[in-house]
């Protein structure tokens, strides 16, 4: 699939979604202005500019809006702290003036000429439904993570939201929740994100401290790259850590989007190492730091269970097995256990069971358990199986076992309480026929 705009293919530069290329590209654009400013040999001045303009020109191309705002934020950042500074002679803020002020306008000539402007202008006045439903997703990513402050699992947040959280025909499908920091929140739980998020502030905080005492170049540089990539990450996602661990099928991406997003890890990782180096470890900034995570935490818990609907997700690990306990409502019964084959997905599964079993907490596997061979050990007062998986019934004696989309060979066992059937059909003939001499319900859905 292609990210368009109006028609036009956005350019992703060997990355799959193009926001991942527009952060990649904020975070090499202050170096390019670091080496303009600080060298006076023109060949390297030159091809500095040179390299600065083709950045700019390939962030317009991305049609990221994120990209846009993060791009503008960086001219802000890098010229106010620098033109108050006292520490930098007349002609180097001049000098830096010029050079920021120059990508700027480069930038928006570009942005004007491919209509990257009207899709970010847009974006603002008359806000779509990409932008929009960011919120729902974050409100809903909010929840999943006061529900479970131990993590939902790497690559399952934009699955749990897509399926029991979206609001009714929202039509809202994501693999994550288009905010890397709350995916990262929501599936790896408070105490990876705490110590990643404490250092963060840290690097931040220490940063900030030496600009301070001693303002630099370089410092600052690193600085504005450093949020560069918090800001995208805010806003959209530019990392996910579940295709980084993916080494198998490479994220379901091609090599080189993998080995561009690995790229950008890297390079945000050693962006740390410069503004907390010397640093100590309990000093007033990572004190500070400290602090700052635990108040930001405890916000974000209470969000989460203040904004939080009157459906809920609970996420619980069952011998290496995930499994979703779905409660419709508050006062939720029974418990009903769901197993679900290939050709059941989640998002169609759910979709199933909220129709034909409201008010009832749902208790339903993340993969599908068709190659299982056994009921997984959970309690449970009804069992509901999918098509093959309805061979798995042979192995309980309950009186509340019901089938959905059960193969037509499926040998109807006592036990067999109400079976469910898309519609009528030739091929349903028998196991109707045989479901009538049981006296088995049928219903068709």
């Amino acid at each position: 699939m292609e990210f368009t705009y109006e028609g036009i293919v956005r350019y992703g530069f060997g990355f799959y979604n193009p926001n991942h290329a527009a952060a990649l590209i904020n975070l090499l654009i202050p170096f390019s202005w670091l080496i303009i400013i600080r060298f006076r040999n023109p060949v390297i001045k030159g091809l500095a500019s040179i390299s600065g303009i083709m950045l700019l020109l390939a962030l317009a191309l991305t049609f990221s809006r994120t990209g846009f705002v993060v791009f503008f934020i960086e001219v802000w950042l890098f010229l106010f702290p620098l033109l108050i500074a006292s520490t930098f002679t007349r002609e180097q803020k001049v000098h830096a003036t010029v050079t920021c002020l120059s990508a700027a306008v480069v930038f928006l000539m570009t942005a004007f000429a491919c209509g990257t402007f009207a899709r970010a202008s847009a974006g603002i006045i008359y806000p779509d439904a990409a932008v929009t439903n960011r919120f729902l997703i974050w409100k809903g990513g909010l929840q999943l993570f006061a529900d479970n402050p131990l993590g939902v699992g790497l690559g399952y947040s934009g699955l749990l939201y897509t399926c029991f959280l979206a609001p009714e025909d929202s039509g809202i499908h994501c693999r994550t929740l288009v905010n890397s920091w709350l995916t990262f929140l929501a599936e790896t739980g408070i105490i990876y994100s705490f110590m990643f998020c404490l250092l963060l502030f840290s690097a931040f905080f220490c940063g900030v401290r030496k600009w301070v005492k001693m303002p630099c170049l370089n410092t600052l540089t690193c600085l504005i790259a450093f949020l560069s990539v918090i800001l995208s990450g805010m806003m959209s996602t530019c990392l996910n850590v579940n295709d980084l661990c993916d080494f198998q099928d490479f994220g379901q991406w091609t090599v080189v989007n993998f080995a561009l997003s690995w790229l950008y890890c890297c390079l945000f990782l050693v962006m740390i190492i410069p503004l907390i180096r010397g640093a100590r470890i309990f000093s007033r900034e990572t004190t500070f730091a400290f602090t700052v995570t635990v108040a930001l935490f405890i916000v974000l818990w209470i969000s989460g269970k203040a904004n939080a609907s009157h459906e809920s997700v609970k996420v619980v690990n069952n011998r290496g097995d995930a499994f979703a306990y779905y409660y419709q409502s508050r006062n939720d019964t029974p418990l009903i256990l769901t197993l679900p084959d290939d050709n059941w997905n989640l998002e169609e599964s759910i979709h199933f069971l909220k129709q034909s079993y409201p008010e009832s907490v749902i208790c339903i596997p993340l993969e599908s358990w068709q190659f299982k061979t056994a009921l997984p050990m959970l309690p449970h007062e009804k069992l509901i199986l999918f098509g093959y998986c309805g061979f798995l019934a042979r192995q309980t004696e309950e009186k509340t076992v019901d089938l959905v989309s059960p193969p037509e060979t499926l040998p109807l066992t006592n036990n067999i309480h109400r079976i469910y059937l898309r519609r009528f059909t030739e091929d349903a003939s028998e196991i109707i026929e045989n479901a009538k001499e049981r006296k088995i319900s049928i219903m068709f859905y």
